[in-house]
Formats: C-alpha cells, sequence, structure tokens
C-alpha cells in the first residue's frame, strides 16, 4: 500500500511524490519449473516486512493443489489442503523463509473406446472414445500474507504469490 504526502495544487505536468507507509510482501518458487509425476516439488516461500512500522496478526495461508503433501517446515496448522502459519508480530525489515515438499501423485491415463449402433428404420452408428489424459498439466500454488498496521487506526494489508509448474 501506497501512502501519498503532498502540498501541490492543480499545476499541469506537476510530479506528485509518493512514498512507502507499509508493505508486507510474500514470494513463492519451486525448485524447477517442470516436473514428472511421481516427483516431489521443493515451494520455498520467503516473506518480510519491508516498511518502517511492525505489522500485527500476521498470517500465511498456503492453499495446495491436488499433491500430497511430504513434509513443511517450519511446521503449520493445516485443514485439508489449506496450510496456515500464524507469525502474529513481524518487525520492519524483518522476513522468514517456509519449506513446503509436496509428492505429484501417479495418475493412469485410461483411454476407453466405445461403439454402438441402432437399427431399424434409418441407420445410426455412435462412436465415441473417453480418456482420462490431460492436454497440458500444471499445477498452481497460491500463497497470501497478511496482516495489520497500526498508525491512527488499524489498516489491514495483504499480498499474494503464486507459483505455476508444468507436469511433463
Amino acid at each position: 500500500a501506497y501512502g501519498i504526502g503532498s502540498t501541490q495544487q492543480d499545476v499541469k505536468n506537476a510530479t506528485l511524490e509518493t512514498f512507502t507507509v507499509r508493505s508486507l510482501w510474500i514470494k513463492k518458487t519451486a525448485d524447477k519449473s517442470s516436473y514428472y509425476r511421481d516427483e516431489n516439488i521443493t515451494y520455498t516461500i520467503n516473506y518480510g516486512n519491508a516498511g518502517q512500522n511492525t505489522a500485527f496478526d500476521v498470517n500465511i495461508t498456503d492453499i495446495l493443489p491436488k499433491v500430497d503433501l511430504v513434509s513443511v517446515s517450519p511446521a503449520t496448522n493445516s485443514l485439508g489442503n489449506i496450510m496456515t502459519w500464524k507469525i502474529g508480530t513481524l518487525d520492519p525489515l524483518k522476513n522468514g523463509t517456509i519449506t513446503v515438499i509436496v509428492h505429484i501423485p501417479k495418475k493412469p491415463n485410461i483411454k476407453f473406446d466405445e461403439t454402438s449402433s441402432v437399427q431399424g428404420k434409418g441407420y445410426v452408428y455412435v462412436r465415441k472414445m473417453l480418456s482420462t489424459e490431460e492436454e497440458k498439466p500444471s499445477l498452481t500454488n497460491w500463497v497470501n500474507i497478511s496482516g495489520y498496521y497500526i498508525e491512527d487506526q488499524k489498516i489491514w494489508t495483504n499480498a499474494t504469490s503464486s507459483n505455476t509448474v508444468t507436469i511433463v
């Protein structure tokens, strides 16, 4: 979020100076950009407070796609595919790292062929193919950081990051 401090009036071609007053940030990366099924993905979540004020009630929420959780550090409160870290207070210019390792499950590619016909007056021929194959499989993983700063009042802020990897 940005604060604007200016005493400028309505002047053509004037420059308005702005400054950052608070800034929670988060970035999620994977150890590579493509994976095979039955492999592990190591996600690194870096987060911090780039502002000059202390952030309070800071929480990080990570929503996992359809993968199996292998390990996480530090420990988390999780409910299904939603993991939450209660960071609490995050001092100015402080940061941290979370590591999440997930496993991409095997998925059988099964094809079905069906052929049928109808007899009677006229002729109908029906053929279908059903498949569990994915055209361009990928996994997108989202993470969010939220908290508030106290200035004249409580000011809530948040930031979101995502990472998409390709399944080959």
